[in-house]
């Protein structure tokens, strides 16, 4: 998994979301 930061960061991005 990612770290924390960067799923706050992904989840700016609807597509980033998804993938």
């Amino acid at each position: 998994l990612l770290s924390p930061a960067y799923t706050t960061r992904w989840a700016d991005i609807p597509a980033a979301k998804l993938t």
